[in-house]
């Protein structure tokens, strides 16, 4: 067994010309309303997986993550543009106001997001990096799931994309991902960020160029080669921009930002905010029979909460039996005790529960409402607590209109 250090935090993307020169990089005038809404992903999420005890208690990071606007360093554009052009890679940045607008977030709203990526870079980036320079591709692509996931492996869209590299289902599976009821290998983050480079490298085989190689990445190729059809066969990002999704539409700029801001973090007076070192450290044990994580934590004394966070791939708290075995990550201060205990593992009392409660159906309570003269859905709604939208969407309704004497399906 070998020792892994591993980060896994909380929490879009199918196979798939944009040729913008670092040297003497243009401002390219856009129309503003493009990016009048800057979204970034849900803050909710990023609070609940990011817990503060994770994270030493800094009170100097702290005071920088906070530092007030007008004390934060600015960069004119020329400023910008020189130092984005000594970024050692060969990643094509380009500098427009619509960058700028980004640059202005990471480095203002954004600081805690940066200050804990540079934190928990320390041990994920390493190993981004060892996949991305195996595969011959920008190191700078180490950042992606910053903006994919905010380096967060339990993150999940509104769409299903999931994992730190946000693969959607289809293409997690066409790049070798398993899926099944117990695991899920999109959020393991060996597997995912040798698929991610595997699918990067894919789609700049397509495309030739970088920018619409991550535009495919996030909207898809169909989506890319649609919008170039419809610029008229225009074979850069910023001329099929305006005909690409919204969402990617921001993508290039907010990732362009992330890149320059991480690595400009100095200038911006922005530190790292650390999580627990030794709270990451972990060894690999092998299991071959099915165990719940709650059994083998209540066993050794493990917390249960923390050992389905390191093993982030595991759906159901559950590792399933299988002739192979199942790699599960072990803190390291609790190897020897799982060693011991490990032959001892068995007859589960957990699995019998959790099989019952998964299988438990339940069937809903309703009453079928026969419409009288006056009602409308929405004193229909009002009177028996529920919505308007759920009252049409049980009896497949298209409109508001009722008649007299129809009978409708409720759900209490």
């Amino acid at each position: 067994m070998k020792t892994l250090y591993l980060l896994l935090f909380f929490f879009t993307f199918t196979l798939c010309a944009a040729q913008q020169q670092n040297e003497g990089a243009e401002l390219i005038q856009l129309n503003p309303a493009d990016t009048s809404k800057i979204e970034y992903f849900d803050q909710k999420t990023f609070d609940l997986y990011y817990k503060p005890s994770w994270f030493y208690e800094d009170s100097l990071v702290k005071a920088k993550i906070y530092m007030p606007k007008h004390e934060i360093p600015k960069l004119s554009d020329e400023e910008i543009m020189d130092k984005m052009d000594r970024i050692p890679t060969l990643f094509p940045f380009t500098f427009n106001h619509v960058v700028k607008q980004h640059i202005d977030q990471f480095s203002t709203n954004r600081r805690q997001l940066i200050a804990r990526s540079l934190g928990l870079g320390e041990f994920y980036f390493p190993i981004f990096e060892e996949v991305l320079s195996k595969h011959g591709l920008p190191l700078v692509l180490k950042y992606l799931p910053i903006i994919e996931s905010n380096l967060n492996p339990f993150a999940e869209s509104h769409a299903g994309a999931l994992g730190l590299w946000q693969f959607m289902p289809r293409t997690g599976k066409s790049l070798g991902l398993e899926q099944n009821d117990y695991f899920d290998e999109r959020r393991d983050i060996y597997q995912a960020t040798e698929a991610a480079a595997q699918y990067l490298k894919t789609l700049y085989g397509i495309y030739g160029d970088w920018l619409l190689a991550l535009s495919a990445y996030n909207a898809g190729p169909g989506n890319v080669n649609k919008a170039i059809g419809l610029s008229g066969g225009k074979t850069t990002f910023w001329e099929i921009r305006p005909y690409l999704p919204r969402e990617t539409r921001t993508y290039i700029p907010k990732f362009t930002a992330c890149v320059f801001t991480m690595e400009e973090y100095e200038y911006y007076e922005i530190l790292a905010q650390r999580p627990s070192a030794e709270f990451f450290v972990t060894d690999t044990a092998l299991i071959k029979d099915k165990l719940s994580i709650r059994y083998i934590a209540e066993l050794t004394g493990m917390d249960s909460t923390y050992l389905q966070f390191i093993n982030p791939a595991l759906k159901a708290g559950i590792i399933p039996k299988s002739e192979n075995g199942y790699t599960l990550n072990v803190p390291i201060d609790y190897v020897g005790q799982f060693a011991a205990l490990k032959d001892s593992m068995q007859n589960d009392p957990y699995l019998a529960e959790i099989k019952a409660k998964v299988s438990k159906v339940v069937v809903p309570k309703y009453l079928v409402y026969k419409v009288k003269n006056g009602d409308t859905l929405g004193h229909i709604a009002v009177k028996h607590g529920v919505g308007v939208s759920q009252i049409k969407k049980w009896n497949s309704l298209k409109s508001d209109k009722l008649q007299i004497g129809q009978k409708l399906i409720l759900y209490i």
